[in-house]
């Protein structure tokens, strides 16, 4: 069998890729001695040519840029182009952080194929994408400008937000993480919060419901505590069920044995009637299964469920339900 293939593998994208360069930067790197050019492959923290896209620049901003694709744009909600975010329509309160690198991700380029200057707005969405931020806004639509569906959350519009996208995001704490919401009753407009939203887990940015068929569709996370208590309330109804039987059982046991020793009189010819030939004998096998078969059974029936509620719904055991670490309300 083929073994998965690594992540290595995986990638479409040559490590280094140097098209899409100014005509003047290429020509020059293709004159370059190799002696020398190897001096200039990025190794050790060495200069690199690549091509990267000239960001579009709006006179409220401040740029702190270096080389290798890397800004830190401090100005107004901008989510797209010009006329995109709250601060690019001209209101206040509307200050914002952008940390951004690689912009237009796999697809950057300084050049198109006719030598033209590539000029590139903030990509939050999309195919090119930028390939990582962290956004932090005073004032934005932050579900709009990343296409989050909706979710149980909900749309956030004209909030203060801070987003992360990457390929792969990483929180990691020494101590501990806390997803905390409804912590104040007013949001950042000074607008009143007339409920507690609570923490949507969702995958492939799927926004439907539980009645929805769809594997993706959002359904309300389980109280493990209040999870186990149903579970032990199933069980002793179980074992309630089991004792009924084991009870029906030992009657019936009894009624075999009385069964098998009947007599009775005649009232035509005044003689003892016994029991047909063969019940006694199939009275008294029946019997012993109900005993070493039936009720063998419910007594291993009622050990099973002792073990299955140590092994499962109490905190020593090895499968134990509950997170040791993990809560949610």
């Amino acid at each position: 069998m083929a073994e998965p293939p690594t992540a290595e593998k995986r990638n479409f994208k040559k490590a280094v890729k140097q098209d899409g360069l100014e005509p003047g930067v290429q020509r020059n790197l293709d004159k370059t001695h190799p002696d020398v050019k190897s001096n200039a492959k990025g190794v050790a923290g060495d200069a690199i040519a690549e091509g990267i896209p000239t960001y579009i620049i709006t006179p409220t901003e401040k740029i702190i840029q270096n080389r290798n694709n890397a800004y830190i744009v401090l100005g107004r909600d901008r989510i797209g182009n010009r006329m995109d975010g709250h601060g690019m329509r001209g209101e206040t309160q509307a200050g914002a952080i952008d940390i951004v690198v690689g912009r237009m991700g796999s697809k950057a380029t300084k050049v198109n194929k006719k030598g033209e200057t590539i000029y590139v707005d903030p990509i939050f969405h999309g195919y090119p994408s930028d390939a990582a931020r962290i956004y932090i806004s005073q004032k934005t639509d932050i579900d709009k400008a990343f296409y989050l569906v909706d979710g149980q959350v909900g749309h956030a519009t004209t909030r203060s937000a801070i987003a992360l996208k990457a390929d792969g995001i990483r929180l990691i704490a020494r101590e501990g993480i806390k997803l905390v919401t409804g912590i104040e009753n007013k949001n950042s407009q000074g607008g009143d919060i007339g409920e507690i939203k609570g923490i949507d887990l969702i995958a492939g940015n799927y926004g439907g419901y539980a009645d929805d068929t769809h594997p993706f569709a959002l359904q309300p996370l389980v109280k493990g505590s209040n999870l186990v208590k149903a579970i032990e309330f199933l069980v002793r109804h179980v074992a309630d069920l089991t004792g009924i039987m084991d009870s029906l059982v030992a009657n019936q046991i009894d009624f075999n044995a009385k069964l098998t020793e009947h007599t009775h009189i005649s009232p035509f010819e005044g003689r003892v009637i016994e029991a047909p030939t063969g019940l006694a004998e199939d009275g008294l096998t029946t019997v012993h299964e109900m005993v070493e078969k039936t009720r063998q059974s419910c007594f291993t029936q009622k050990k099973v469920l002792v073990d299955y509620i140590h092994e499962f719904l109490r905190d020593w055991g090895d499968t134990y339900i509950l997170s040791r670490f993990n809560n949610t309300n």
